[in-house]
């Protein structure tokens, strides 16, 4: 899995939900998001769709600058689990 394959899954936008709403071929974004192909238009359409400049996703710390996303995200759901385990099994307590 690509970086860029992480950073969106993560997000949970399936690849051909962002095809059909950027209005483009969901296999050459496909191909794009695995790195099999990698052109500045749907790294543009990439980068809009998930609410990042074109930088983040074409310049030369755009490695580092995707690391730093995918750690943001599993933080993100790390938090949101955490949340949702104390909901189940300490709240639940509480009312017993």
């Amino acid at each position: 899995m690509t970086k860029l394959q992480a950073l969106i899954k993560l997000r949970g936008v399936p690849v051909n939900v962002i095809a059909r709403e950027e209005r483009v071929g969901y296999h050459a974004l496909q191909k794009t998001v695995k790195g099999v192909q990698k052109t500045r238009p749907m790294l543009r359409v990439i980068a809009r769709h998930l609410g990042l400049s074109a930088h983040a996703l074409l310049g030369r710390n755009a490695d580092t600058i995707i690391t730093h996303l995918i750690e943001g995200e599993i933080e993100k759901h790390a938090e949101e689990l955490r949340r949702e385990l104390r909901r189940l099994y300490l709240e639940s307590e509480e009312a017993s």
